[in-house]
């Protein structure tokens, strides 16, 4: 929770503050947002195969260290190329995703998964509901350069105290039997399930890979610069902005649980195809649509497609 709160200060006005006060050019902040999407690709499988054989705990303190040194580089920069370093530690850092995820679900009674992993999210997503608007008006009292530069500062406070809670607190969830597991819950050596993670993808884990690729390539095409095209081209304030993510937020969190019931009476995918079916309406709102109350009805809809698993907003944010 205190990486949403601290992180909803800065994270969703970025690309403004590249172009507002870094004077970046639209193409160089394409490049920036390919170099950081990159980068953290590069080091998810890494990070599993890591958390797999070291344990958890170990890979989440290190990701959650690196994630302190990030946001000061990313402060000092006074130039587009100078925020480079920043974004790729940032990126490692994100070597830590698979075993922060894996330690979730692992600590989650498997027979109300859906549920305890719904409510999870609902309680962790709680402060995105309100750091959107908040943020928003803060920017338009304070200017999108000092607004942002004081979210860094406080983000970065707010990343050395989860370090040291997470290295305190955390208790680690891979079971070791020194060798007496020869298979695991699907009858799959143990041997095997670590040394071809990617061979074991088949039916649902494929046809899921796939889809996320391509709405992965598609929307990160476009995430970079809608708060910028929200306020360059439609003419809305930061307070405004903010306020269409709040609304989707605010209906998305208390449906986390809900589809998370939903999803242990009736199955996973009917969720997930609801949801990536109203999954165009969040990248075609803002094209086609100039009234504000229009945008605030259909941002409504987008908070459904959140809450029942479409992934999540334009907000951006770490775990």
């Amino acid at each position: 929770m205190l990486y949403s709160i601290f992180n909803g200060l800065w994270q969703l006005w970025w690309t403004l503050y590249l172009i507002e006060e870094l004077k970046t050019p639209v193409a160089i902040v394409g490049l920036l947002a390919t170099i950081q999407n990159t980068s953290r690709i590069l080091f998810q499988l890494p990070g599993g195969i890591v958390a797999d054989r070291i344990g958890r705990k170990r890979v989440i303190v290190f990701g959650t260290s690196l994630r302190v040194i990030a946001p000061i580089i990313l402060l000092l920069a006074r130039s587009w190329a100078w925020v480079i370093p920043g974004m790729v530690i940032n990126a490692i850092a994100s070597l830590y995703s698979p075993a922060f995820n894996a330690l979730i679900s692992e600590s989650l009674p498997q027979e109300r998964r859906g549920a305890a992993f719904g409510a999870y999210r609902m309680l962790t997503s709680t402060p995105r509901i309100f750091m959107p608007v908040i943020s928003g008006y803060y920017l338009d009292v304070m200017g999108i350069g000092r607004g942002v530069r004081v979210g860094l500062m406080m983000f970065t406070a707010a990343a050395l105290t989860a370090v040291l809670l997470r290295a305190a607190f955390l208790t680690e969830t891979l079971e070791r039997d020194d060798g007496q597991r020869s298979a695991d819950p699907d009858g799959v050596p143990v041997e095997e399930e670590r040394g071809s993670p990617l061979r074991r993808l088949h039916g649902t884990l494929l046809a899921m890979l796939v889809v996320s690729v391509i709405s992965g390539f598609s929307m990160r095409m476009v995430w970079s610069f809608l708060a910028p095209y929200a306020y360059y081209e439609i003419g809305l304030t930061t307070t405004q902005y903010g306020l269409l993510q709040t609304l989707a937020m605010g209906i998305s969190v208390p449906l986390y649980l809900l589809s998370g019931l939903i999803a242990d009476r009736f199955g996973r995918i009917p969720c997930i195809f609801l949801a990536r079916a109203l999954g165009p309406v969040d990248s075609l709102s803002l094209l086609l649509l100039r009234d504000y109350r229009q945008l605030l009805a259909i941002y409504a809809v987008i908070g459904v497609a959140g809450g029942l698993g479409g992934g999540r907003l334009r907000g951006g944010g770490y775990t």
